[in-house]
């Protein structure tokens, strides 16, 4: 018979009399996961419609959001994973509706470090994209994948920042539905003894 006790699992083992308590066997599993979800997004000037940029990580790929109208040279959205990734990929996916790609073009992508005080630092890594005046589309499945390969710098911080390159900054830009960071993380198993 098995029995709970304070939170430990005992259970009776074949040999007469013995009893095992506590023991657990730890498995390790790694798999590439989406770490950007959830996680608290900054953006230096309001979006139009007062939209919260919790959209950025909310997992809603058809939540539109973007600037407003005015808007100030440098303006950028940008998420804090809390610690440091060197990730596999980041992905953003652009409006999936068809409307107004143009307002997703000219744009920086970097990851940063932590200034030692919890915010944003110096930059590690960065790609410049659609800098000729390109875009990839908005509609349903559109997405940007940006590897290593595609900037200069070392692939890793704490900080994924999406940043408008034009200035003047046109009106509507960095048109978004959600940022993923794409990173390999490791899940533990606890097993009792009683199922081994």
């Amino acid at each position: 018979r098995d029995y709970k006790v304070t939170g430990v699992q005992t259970c009776a083992l074949p040999i007469s009399g013995l009893v095992a308590i506590g023991a657990m066997a730890v498995s390790a599993q790694a798999g590439i996961v989406n770490v950007a979800f959830g996680t608290k997004a900054y953006t230096s000037a309001p979006l139009y419609g007062n939209a919260p940029i919790s959209k950025l990580t909310d997992g809603d790929r058809a939540g539109v959001f973007h600037g407003n109208t005015a808007i100030p040279a440098g303006f950028s959205y940008w998420i804090d994973l809390e610690k440091d990734y060197s990730p596999d990929r980041i992905v953003i996916y652009p409006r999936q509706d068809g409307c107004c790609p143009d307002r997703f073009s000219n744009v920086r992508v970097s990851m940063l470090s932590d200034d030692g005080a919890g915010n944003p630092g110096t930059e590690n890594w960065t790609a410049d994209l659609f800098t000729d005046g390109s875009n990839p589309g908005s509609g349903a499945g559109v997405k940007v994948q940006v590897t290593s390969g595609m900037g200069a710098g070392t692939f890793k911080g704490r900080f994924v920042k999406i940043q408008a390159l034009a200035d003047p900054v046109p009106d509507y830009a960095l048109q978004v539905t959600e940022l993923e960071v794409r990173s390999e993380e490791h899940t533990s198993e606890l097993q009792s003894p009683c199922n081994l």
